[in-house]
């Protein structure tokens, strides 16, 4: 009796589910995804991924992210990051290229070359911050002006970032992204 309760259960709990449009997805790591039309559901947030402006290059990072279950080895990725960053050139550790509202120093030299796309170098007096900066800089560099300062900072909920991150860092993540979208339109 109890087997078939448990059953008749699932069966209208699924039921409910497909009559609002939604279906459980099996996703890659044994994890399930609820979508909606091609949504996410992301920390109980529905994120409509067709329309969540990102570059190729930080979407394939935003996916790699994604794909990491475990918040510390999204942290330990972060770290390897900010270990590969050559140091800023502190030529380029004026004000301006200082990113305000961070606990940590950070700077971020935007460039524009010949081909019309922005390049940024960054650098911090945190490991953790650097990985971040890196992060964005990985995913912005080498894309037009425009494809910048269109980037959806909901893309931090799609890759899981915001979840290993403290208040503050999260943040200081945002800061970072809007200071890199300012330096892209002002080189337009």
């Amino acid at each position: 009796m109890v087997r078939d309760m448990t059953s008749l259960f699932l069966l209208l709990l699924i039921g409910i589910i497909a009559s609002r449009g939604y279906c459980l997805i099996q996703c890659f790591h044994s994890r399930s995804v609820l979508t909606r039309c091609g949504n996410s559901i992301v920390n109980g947030i529905e994120i409509d991924v067709a329309t969540l402006h990102m570059p190729s290059s930080l979407k394939k990072l935003a996916n790699q992210f994604r794909e990491i279950t475990d918040d510390r080895l999204k942290l330990k990725q972060l770290l390897f990051f900010a270990s590969q960053c050559k140091p800023l050139d502190p030529a380029f550790k004026f004000p301006s290229n200082k990113v305000p509202g961070c606990t940590s120093e950070v700077y971020i030299h935007a460039t524009q070359r010949e081909n019309k796309k922005i390049y940024f170098e960054v650098d911090s007096d945190s490991q953790m911050t650097k990985g971040l900066a890196v992060f964005l800089a990985k995913g912005l560099s080498g894309n037009s002006p425009n494809a910048i300062t269109k980037v959806d900072p909901l893309f931090m909920r799609y890759a899981g970032i915001s979840a290993s991150l403290t208040t503050g860092r999260t943040n200081g993540f945002m800061n970072m992204l809007t200071v890199m979208k300012e330096k892209a339109a002002s080189l337009c």
